[in-house]
C-alpha cells in the first residue's frame, strides 16, 4: 500500500477508531498470545480461554455471560474500527481472517483483546482518494458499495466465531448477530448524528442496514424520538438484548449517574429497557455533554 502514509497511516487510523483502547499493528505479529481470526472461528480454544480469564478475573459465576463478553470483544475489534474508518474516511479495511490476528491481554486491567494485527492488509477506498492506485488498494463506486462490502466481509469473517459462541450460550443466533449489527449500524448512527439534523444518524444507520440486506446483519432498527431543550432528538435501540447486564465487570464500580433502578446494569439502547428510561438517560448525557457528573 502506498500513499497517504501507507500502512503506518492504517495502524494509527484504526487505533484511533478503536478509541486507542486497542493497539494496532500492521504485519505478521510475533511473540506469544496471538491467534488468527480464522483460528478463533475454527475451534473453541480462543473464546473459551478468553472467557475463562474474564470469569476468573471478576469472580463471576456466569460462564455464558463470559462467553458473550469474549465474543463481543472479538466483534468490536473486528467490526467497530473498520466501520468508523469507513464512515469517517471512506476507507474500508478488508478483513481476511487468516491475515487478521488477535492478542489476548489486559485492557483497563481486565482480560480482553489488547492488540490486533493485519498482515498485508487490503483497503477499499472511494474514487478520488489519494490511496487509489496504490498496492493492495481497491476502489468502490459509492459509500453504499463500501457498506455492502463491509457487511458481507463481516458475515464471512465473524460467522465462524459466532458459531463457536452459539454452541456455548442459550438464546438465538440472532441475539449474537445483533451484537455485530449494534457495532456497525450503531457506529454509523452516532457518527452521523448532527445537532442541526436529528434524523441524520437514523438515515445513516438505515443506509448501512439497506446495504447489508443480503447478510445476517440486516435487522429492523428501532428509534426513539424525544424533545429536550426545545430541540428534537433521536436515540437508536439495538435489535436484541446482548445480555451485557450479566457480563463480568459490568457495574463493578457501581451504577453510572445516568442509570437508576432495575435497569441500571442494562445498556441504554437495549430493547428490553422501557423507552422512557432510554430517553431519561439520553437527556442526562445531553445535560452533561461537558463531561461533568
Amino acid at each position: 500500500m502506498t500513499g497517504g502514509g501507507g500502512d503506518a497511516w492504517l495502524a494509527g487510523a484504526l487505533a484511533t477508531a478503536l478509541y486507542d483502547r486497542v493497539a494496532v499493528e500492521v504485519g505478521a505479529p510475533e511473540g506469544p498470545g496471538w491467534t488468527s481470526l480464522a483460528h478463533a472461528g475454527a475451534g473453541p480454544a480462543f473464546l473459551t480461554e478468553l472467557a475463562g480469564a474474564m470469569a476468573r478475573a471478576s469472580g463471576d459465576a456466569d460462564p455464558e455471560a463470559a462467553v458473550r463478553s469474549a465474543f463481543a470483544w472479538v466483534t468490536w475489534v473486528t467490526a467497530g474500527g473498520p466501520t468508523r474508518l469507513a464512515h469517517q474516511a471512506g476507507r474500508l479495511v478488508m478483513i481476511e481472517p487468516s491475515r487478521m490476528w488477535l492478542h489476548a491481554g489486559l485492557v483497563g486491567g481486565h482480560p480482553a483483546i489488547d492488540r490486533i494485527a493485519f498482515a498485508a492488509p487490503e483497503v477499499t477506498v472511494l474514487a478520488g482518494d489519494e490511496l487509489a492506485g496504490g498496492a493492495r488498494v481497491r476502489v468502490a463506486g459509492s459509500r453504499e458499495e463500501l457498506y455492502r462490502l463491509h457487511a458481507e466481509q463481516l458475515a464471512r469473517a465473524l460467522g465462524p466465531v459466532l458459531e463457536q459462541a452459539f454452541t456455548r450460550v442459550t438464546g438465538s443466533r440472532r441475539s449474537l448477530w445483533s451484537v455485530i449489527t449494534g457495532d456497525t449500524a450503531g457506529s454509523c448512527f452516532h457518527l452521523a448524528t448532527d445537532a442541526d439534523d436529528p434524523h441524520s444518524g437514523r438515515r445513516e444507520a438505515e443506509a448501512f442496514i439497506a446495504a447489508a440486506a443480503e447478510t445476517p446483519l440486516a435487522m429492523r432498527l428501532r428509534f426513539v424520538e424525544f424533545t429536550h431543550g426545545g430541540r428534537a432528538h433521536v436515540s437508536m435501540r439495538t435489535p436484541a438484548c446482548c445480555l451485557a447486564y450479566r457480563t463480568p465487570h459490568v457495574g463493578e464500580d457501581g451504577p453510572h449517574p445516568s442509570s437508576a433502578g432495575p435497569w441500571q446494569h442494562y445498556c441504554s439502547t437495549c430493547p428490553v429497557v422501557p423507552e422512557e428510561e432510554t430517553v431519561r438517560r439520553a437527556v442526562w448525557w445531553l445535560e452533561h455533554a461537558d463531561g461533568t457528573s
